[in-house]
């Protein structure tokens, strides 16, 4: 019966899943590309997202937590289940790591013939004790039931391998990483900022940072590492993009760098953070965990290099030395020598930008990153009979 029903189906049926609405701008415009290419898409998530999809494209809402919660999460396996019963999708692809969990879980019970695993980080990688414990467990589970790993980047591929996670025949990296790729732009086509505008001074050198204002993050690294920059007599602010995670951290992270907030301007959550990288000497990433940083593929798509920590994921976004520079993670007096390497030399950082679009564009660009992707998902769904080799 069930042989029958695919074969007289016209379109393959995929299920994209994410845990929260908020993590659906990892995938901007995939589902309406896959749609396009031929797919019948249907995007999970647990709350509205706050742009529709055209036609073409189902959300389905089913409520997930972050956080570990038995009841809860029984109740949205459930759900699950049911609704893959009603789709009968021939392939389930599922990231971040609850939507994962019971992504595989369900698309396991109900015999969905292709179940990918989309591995965009490791919130194990910060965590200590039972939490560690319990997201390993997650991820073992996760990997264990998917038919295939996906990786978003090569050192995020190798950690998980050697956490014990996943064999390595089972995970993989399509090109050069990234789940999504960057829209590369012309030149007439970048947003301008104007720094006055939103609060800067003109000729000071700014460093930016976008992204969640969280510990996670580094955020306490950059700023203290700017305060010594500072005090060596060099001047240089801050502009930060993204929400505070939780409400008060930035406060608390001055506090600690002991910085004036004079010298730190910053916006909030923006919908688009596009316009604000050309407000922008530097991007600086003092990450603590990551799977693969699109903030720097977006600031190198407009010849903006990047400072970045030496953390797993992260490592992958620059080549060091050429289109852009690595630090020792936490290492706030190694992120103020790089700060003023960086500032002093702007020739050098210019060239250095322009190295980097040249790379993004190469090897990331959005169309390059979703032609590999769908690719893959056709092979996984047995669409087609050509294997590439993809690491």
């Amino acid at each position: 019966m069930n042989c029958s029903r695919s074969k007289h189906r016209r379109s393959p049926r995929v299920v994209l899943a994410v845990t929260s609405a908020q993590s659906l701008k990892l995938m901007t415009g995939f589902p309406e590309y896959l749609s396009k290419s031929g797919w019948d898409v249907h995007v999970v998530t647990s709350s509205a997202p706050a742009n529709t999809y055209p036609t073409g494209v189902s959300i389905h809402h089913l409520r997930m937590v972050r956080e570990p919660s038995p009841i809860r999460d029984l109740v949205a396996l459930f759900l699950w289940v049911r609704l893959l019963l009603k789709l009968r999708p021939d392939l389930v692809v599922a990231g971040t790591p609850k939507a994962g969990l019971l992504g595989m879980i369900s698309a396991f019970v109900v015999r969905v013939p292709a179940r990918i695993y989309l591995l965009r980080g490791l919130r194990l990688e910060t965590e200590r004790n039972l939490k560690r414990r319990l997201l390993w467990l997650m991820e073992r589970i996760s990997s264990s039931l998917a038919t295939k790993v996906q990786s978003v980047s090569k050192s995020l591929r190798h950690k998980y391998i050697n956490l014990g996670l996943c064999a390595p025949d089972k995970i993989i990296v399509l090109g050069c990483g990234s789940s999504n790729g960057v829209e590369l732009l012309d030149a007439s086509e970048i947003p301008d900022c104007v720094r006055v505008t939103i609060g800067l001074e003109r000729d000071t050198p700014v460093v930016g940072f976008v992204g969640r204002l969280a510990k996670d993050k580094g955020l306490p690294t950059l700023l203290s590492a700017v305060r010594k920059v500072l005090e060596s007599g060099t001047p240089i602010q801050v502009l930060l993009v993204g929400p505070e995670e939780p409400a008060g951290s930035l406060a608390e992270a001055l506090g600690q760098a002991g910085l004036d907030k004079s010298h730190v301007v910053w916006v909030g959550a923006v919908p688009d953070a596009r316009r604000y990288y050309q407000a922008m000497d530097l991007l600086c990433l003092p990450t603590r965990r990551e799977g693969f940083p699109n903030v720097v593929l977006e600031a190198a798509a407009q010849g903006i290099p990047a400072l970045v920590s030496n953390v797993t994921g992260a490592v992958d976004a620059v080549i060091d030395g050429e289109t852009g520079w690595l630090f020792e993670v936490d290492d706030s007096d190694d992120l103020a020598n790089q700060l003023h390497r960086v500032i002093a030399n702007p020739m050098r950082r210019d060239e250095t930008g322009r190295l980097a679009r040249k790379h993004v564009a190469a090897n990331f660009d959005r169309a390059i990153v979703w032609a590999k992707t769908t690719e893959f998902f056709r092979h996984e769904a047995g669409l087609n009979t050509q294997k590439e080799v993809l690491i």
